[in-house]
């Protein structure tokens, strides 16, 4: 690779970092249009590796190419939601299950450091929501870690991507405060080394996320489901 090759594959992924990220946290909202000139003025980097950015992001699934509109963020829906949460309920399962099977020492003490920063943060007077939504992230991220299963963690990590705009949308900080009871108790029930009780732990865990968060998306005051971008 050339030097030139290397500084636009450098530049790609801070422009896809900066994109992602927006698009995650709704500064870009869905259906809202990627232009590469804006991104390119705003950002302060070339076409080319914005180019790039764009086409890993489609490949992602957070753009879509319409050939009448040209690159869209992709729009959420309720259908999607579910859909994402099977997904990423079936691979909860089965992380849970071989980390309660497969843990370490060194797991269990990250586990309980996260969940100790989680509790910081959701006592605080004003809460900070990218810092607990990712502290959520971060703990079932470690789970599958624990799992010993390279493939879940990699799965399980796009699946919860792809989550956190619902997360975002719904305000799921206002469960903070239960969520973190949830894995306090999800962490004693992997040091059992009992699957079935981790199982009920995370399937008990994963039904109060889910009807909880679909019914704040159902109730926005602002419909993102159907809404169509305007200058």
């Amino acid at each position: 690779m050339s030097r030139f090759q290397s500084k636009n594959s450098q530049l790609s992924a801070v422009a896809f970092n900066i994109i992602k990220d927006e698009i995650l946290t709704l500064k870009l909202l869905p259906g809202q249009p990627i232009r590469e000139k804006e991104l390119t003025e705003r950002l302060e980097i070339s076409r080319t590796p914005i180019r790039s950015a764009i086409q890993q992001l489609t490949n992602e699934g957070f753009i879509e190419f319409h050939k009448t509109k040209g690159n869209l963020v992709s729009k959420l829906s309720v259908d999607h939601y579910l859909k994402i949460f099977d997904l990423r309920e079936a691979l909860e399962m089965v992380s849970i299950r071989l980390a309660t099977q497969n843990w370490t020492k060194e797991d269990i003490e990250a586990l309980e450091k996260e969940w100790r920063e989680h509790n910081r943060e959701v006592s605080k007077d004003v809460l900070d929501k990218e810092k607990i939504l990712m502290a959520d992230v971060n703990f079932h991220d470690l789970i599958s870690k624990a799992s010993k299963n390279e493939l879940i963690q990699v799965e399980l990590k796009k699946v919860n991507e792809k989550f956190y705009r619902y997360n975002y949308l719904a305000d799921t900080i206002l469960r903070s405060g239960k969520t973190n009871e949830e894995h306090k108790a999800i962490i004693e029930m992997i040091k059992t080394r009992n699957s079935t009780l981790a199982e009920n732990m995370m399937a008990q865990h994963l039904y109060c996320v889910k009807n909880e968060t679909l019914m704040k998306l159902l109730n926005q005051k602002i419909n993102f489901f159907e809404h169509t971008w305007s200058e």
